[in-house]
């Protein structure tokens, strides 16, 4: 009877510590990483020296949208003022990665950027960007245009913490 109940005893004595371990990773888990894109009716990328480049958007929403990767799969509409007023916080310092990607007549363009702190007017979204690297998709190293029209810019990863009680709700966070 002894040995049954050692048995039994160590048996549920490590479920438990599974359970607790399972338990454990499952509630801290990190927040999800947020990509964002924004659509722009037209843009500029303007030269400005040895200072980089300015990117302007033109005709943006007023919504950002952002989502997650697999396996979250989540969806949120942030206002675009809130995602300029939080930007630091957001990037903490480390500015983020994006791509500009342009829906030229002529086919597609990609300017891939290294975005600084935004600006905003009205309608308008101004970025201090370093330019990476220009693609149409089968060539690299190509010119960045001066003028564009319809594009979008897709920005690297954050946790979108400090915007999370604002915006429209597509899939929110752990529904």
């Amino acid at each position: 009877m002894t040995r049954r109940w050692m048995i039994t005893t160590t048996a549920l004595l490590v479920l438990a510590v599974l359970m607790v371990v399972g338990w454990r990773a499952i509630t801290n888990s990190p927040e999800p990483a947020w990509l964002m894109s924004i659509d722009a009716l037209s843009g500029e990328l303007i030269d400005n020296g040895d200072q980089g480049w300015i990117l302007e958007l033109r005709g943006i929403d007023s919504h950002v949208t952002a989502f997650t990767d697999r396996p979250d799969r989540r969806t949120w509409l942030v206002p675009t003022y809130e995602i300029v007023a939080s930007w630091d916080t957001l990037f903490g310092g480390s500015a983020p990665n994006a791509v500009l990607s342009e829906h030229g007549t002529d086919g597609a363009r990609q300017v891939v950027v290294e975005l600084g702190s935004p600006t905003t007017g009205e309608a308008t979204l101004r970025y201090g960007v370093t330019i990476l690297e220009v693609t149409d998709g089968s060539r690299s190293g190509l010119q960045p245009p001066s003028r564009f029209g319809p594009a979008t810019l897709f920005i690297d990863d954050t946790n979108l913490g400090p915007v999370q009680s604002s915006g429209q709700c597509g899939s929110c966070w752990g529904s």
